[in-house]
């Protein structure tokens, strides 16, 4: 099965300011995660859409089962925060899509190299 994490993060990588931080300060342009939930869904298309915080992020980089990484860059600074991943992690990426999203938001897609 294909899994691809879908994220939005700051400028500085950060996908939150605490583990109860709630993702509102995306805008509403960030509606990449939703549209390619329901393109999927609407497809037939058996694949996973990873949309967990950075533990479950963590958990599943660590198994390897990361296929696709999807982000949308804010322009925020949080300088404090979760990362996208909680343990040290290591992937070879190569980046399938880039576009801008909106007057503020880019939207970056990267496979990972296995």
């Amino acid at each position: 099965m294909k899994v691809t994490l879908v994220m939005a993060l700051t400028l500085d990588g950060k996908i939150g300011r605490s583990p109860d931080h709630f993702p509102d300060w995306t805008g509403k342009e960030d509606k990449k995660s939703q549209e390619i939930s329901n393109d999927i869904e609407k497809e037939g298309f058996s694949d996973a859409v990873l949309a967990g915080g950075a533990l479950v992020n963590s958990l599943f980089a660590e198994e390897k089962l990361i296929d696709e990484i999807i982000v949308t860059i804010s322009p925020k600074i949080f300088g404090y925060g979760i990362s996208l991943f909680s343990d040290e992690i290591f992937m070879d990426l190569e980046l399938a899509a880039a576009e801008r999203v909106g007057s503020e938001l880019v939207y970056l897609k990267y496979k990972v190299k296995k």
